[in-house]
């Protein structure tokens, strides 16, 4: 890794105070750096291939900035370990216990926190299982859910397409991955999002490791055709503890970066008129944006049904477009 550049002072519109005991280290967090992010990116630059950052009050933290440079953290898991009881931060109590990023970076015996053969073995569980699904049954399955969304809204000629439509529908679709219940479903949804959001992160945490308790409970008296029950009957022999962090880092990684997919094709369609056919733009400004956070594969049918969301909206009718 390259050394990094001698630092003499902030840019014209620094977005980082330097003074006091966080001097020079961007927040990635608060209303600031949500608001534009790509300014506290261009000033960690400035560091070279990582840069200082403060992930939450008291938490700090170095962000790769550089594609080569995370290759090599990425690929070196000798030098760079994933398992997060090693943080010395966190050891020796400089992490503050109610910290809202507890819950996603402290250890779970999961294929994220894990290396080597471990690592392998959790790995192995869950790509076997995800190879199991009928994508022909997931695309339609997600198509439904993105129609009754859509139904919700579509008559109001208006929408917050990020609350009620992005965000919503990966997690209605992982309840069904996962052979949900309804009534722990509804507890999924509400304890991995308090998560993401940061607003009373351990009382999120318990409620969704209390769902997915019950959800491993219930699947190992009655299996079925889903994610949870394969993951159960793998041959590896994941212990409960095991399965449920398998679960949680499975919806983690795939609702918020999908949610930001989805948001951001959308923004597209509808801000860019070449997209739109000139309704777009104007239809757009109604709705705020979110910026993508992350990459993952996407859902088969992710593109049809933002079209489809789009077109119901923008039409500012009842009437739904044909996905195509």
């Amino acid at each position: 890794m390259n050394s990094q550049p001698e630092h003499h002072g902030p840019a014209s519109g620094c977005p980082v105070s330097h003074q006091g005991g966080g001097a020079g280290k961007a927040p990635l967090y608060g209303e600031a750096f949500a608001a534009d992010p790509d300014r506290f990116y261009a000033y960690l630059r400035q560091f070279g291939p990582a840069g200082p950052v403060e992930l939450a009050p008291g938490v700090d933290a170095m962000l790769v900035t550089e594609y080569a440079a995370a290759l090599q953290v990425l690929q070196n898991p000798d030098l760079y370990a994933k398992d997060s009881r090693r943080w010395r931060a966190l050891n020796e109590g400089r992490v503050p216990a109610d910290s809202p990023v507890l819950p996603m970076l402290a250890y779970r015996p999961n294929c994220m926190f894990t290396d080597g053969a471990e690592h392998m073995r959790l790995r192995q569980a869950v790509t076997e299982s995800l190879a199991r699904l009928d994508l022909y049954q997931l695309s339609r399955h997600v198509e439904r859910v993105g129609g009754y969304l859509i139904g919700r809204f579509s008559a109001h000629g208006q929408a917050d397409l990020i609350g009620e439509y992005a965000k919503v529908l990966p997690f209605l679709v992982f309840n069904e991955l996962f052979g949900c219940p309804s009534d722990v479903g509804d507890r999924l949804v509400s304890g991995m999002s308090g998560i993401f959001d940061g607003v009373d992160a351990e009382r999120a945490n318990a409620e969704l490791t209390g769902a997915l308790v019950d959800l491993v409970t219930l699947k190992r008296s009655q299996p079925g055709e889903d994610i949870t029950s394969w993951l159960m009957q793998h041959p590896v022999q994941l212990s409960d503890e095991e399965l449920l962090h398998q679960l949680v880092l499975l919806m983690g990684a795939g609702v918020e970066p999908q949610q930001n997919l989805i948001a951001n094709a959308l923004k597209l369609l509808l801000s860019e008129e070449q997209n739109s056919g000139g309704a777009g733009a104007a239809c757009w400004s109604r709705t705020r944006s979110t910026r993508c956070c992350g990459t993952a594969r996407p859902w088969p049918t992710t593109r049809r049904t933002t079209r489809c969301a789009m077109w119901s909206w923008a039409a500012s009718g009842s009437r739904r477009a044909n996905p195509s």
